[in-house]
């Protein structure tokens, strides 16, 4: 818990896609998103049957659903779109990067992949957990669709994120999921308010979550809002300290290139130069016998 507080602070004056997390390391990007293995390793094949398990999961939901079109209005398949595109920006970094590439700062692939895991997952913990949580007893049996979109998907990016790729999440990537999930209140105040469709059965109102009517009761709906970003804020927040353990450095990191050798040996001075400098220092005493 020491350890959490100081690294939760330097959060905010490190730069979003730094790979530089002194005192600890520098962050080795090659290891930490698998890149340049080819497709038929054991990392290029577990991304592929997961982009190919999440792209088959919304398939099925689309197909299954009256109103495909309308699907869209969920914050359910927001997150999936966003789960897809990390996962097909992992999967692109592991096939298609080349094995020598050097291990600097990060390009725009690899930040984009970085950004994405950052939504994508929050927005997977808080939908999963809401849609659990908030089920009703008399909603009806539990379908596929239900566990796919609410549970594997979830599954998939935490698997792939934290073990396979070992993503070091920052706390400034939460700035896009917090602007992700303010441009989807002003959608369900739009949708409940000025437009005002709905075309799925609803018993009272054409809301498209029945606990959050803004035409109905704004207060409520308000109150509901900062519930639920106080809520992503706290997912984004335990996906950042769950990313700590696992983050890989690179082992030339050149952290300690600079630092002096307290005890006063010669050994780093040795190891640079050899008997040279040995031979150096007694000429220079010889010199000064003379």
């Amino acid at each position: 818990m020491e350890s959490y507080c100081p690294r939760f602070c330097s959060e905010f004056n490190r730069p979003m896609f730094s790979i530089d997390e002194r005192p600890h390391g520098k962050l080795d990007l090659k290891e930490t998103f698998q890149m340049g293995k080819e497709l038929r390793s054991a990392v290029g094949t577990f991304k592929f049957v997961s982009l190919l398990t999440t792209l088959a999961s919304l398939a099925h939901v689309w197909a299954v659903h009256p109103v495909p079109m309308f699907l869209l209005a969920y914050l359910t398949i927001w997150g999936a779109f966003f789960s897809i595109c990390y996962l097909l920006g992992s999967l692109l970094l592991t096939i298609c990067s080349p094995s020598s590439l050097a291990n600097t700062q990060p390009n725009r692939l690899v930040k984009f992949t970085w950004m994405l895991y950052s939504v994508s997952s929050t927005l997977e913990c808080f939908t999963t957990v809401l849609y659990w949580a908030g089920r009703p007893a008399d909603m009806g049996p539990i379908t596929l669709g239900d566990v796919t979109m609410h549970c594997v998907v979830l599954a998939i990016l935490l698997v792939q994120g934290f073990l396979v790729d070992r993503i070091p999440l920052r706390l400034k990537h939460t700035g896009p999921t917090i602007l992700v999930s303010l441009f989807y209140t002003a959608w369900l105040v739009l949708q409940n308010v000025v437009f005002q469709y709905n075309p799925e059965d609803d018993d009272d109102d054409d809301a498209i979550y029945d606990a959050i009517r803004w035409r109905e009761d704004t207060i409520l709906a308000l109150i509901l809002s900062l519930v639920a970003l106080v809520s992503l804020l706290f997912f984004a927040i335990l996906l950042w300290a769950l990313s700590l353990p696992g983050r890989r450095y690179s082992s030339d990191d050149g952290l300690e290139e600079d630092k002096p050798d307290e005890t006063g040996s010669t050994e780093v001075f040795d190891e640079q130069y050899g008997e040279t400098g040995s031979e150096v220092d007694m000429e220079v005493c010889e010199v000064y016998e003379v």
